[in-house]
């Protein structure tokens, strides 16, 4: 069983706004794990907020990450996710390698929701789902 990942771009994790976020999910086939996770920015894009699907449509808080190059789920007083919970270990390990440009081992998957993770639009285009973001939000974010 070969690694897939549809999350290429650290770009993707960080581009989420509103209500809109970075929507993935990190599998270990190995395991038969999976953990889906939203990434959203605060209004000035200084912090983003990470929370863990817990039930259909619904995502519990889990905490921040202040610094795009070391991106570490701080945990806060808010989060709706036990500390000692597996999913900490699961995104921060997800996001450093994607960050890291590393390959994934063999049975683990990271793949977006195949929409946008800006704008939340259904994405079309081979690029930009490879990306992870559509054309418009990419040449917004400067990365087209």
């Amino acid at each position: 069983m070969s690694a897939v990942n549809s999350v290429k771009n650290p770009s993707f994790f960080f581009a989420g706004k509103g209500r809109h976020g970075a929507i993935f999910t990190v599998s270990n086939n190995v395991r038969g794990q999976h953990h889906t996770f939203k990434i959203t920015a605060s209004k000035d894009g200084a912090v983003f907020f990470v929370s863990r699907l817990t039930a259909p449509e619904h995502y519990a808080f889990m905490g921040t990450i202040f610094n795009k190059s070391n991106p570490t789920v701080k945990i806060g007083k808010k989060s709706k996710v036990p500390a000692d919970h597996v999913g900490f270990k699961v995104i921060d390990w997800s996001l450093g390698q994607v960050v890291a440009g590393k390959d994934l081992p063999a049975g683990y998957a990271i793949q977006h929701n195949g929409c946008c993770a800006r704008c939340g639009k259904v994405l079309t285009d081979p690029q930009s789902i490879d990306r992870g973001i559509g054309p418009t939000c990419a040449k917004a974010m400067g990365i087209a």
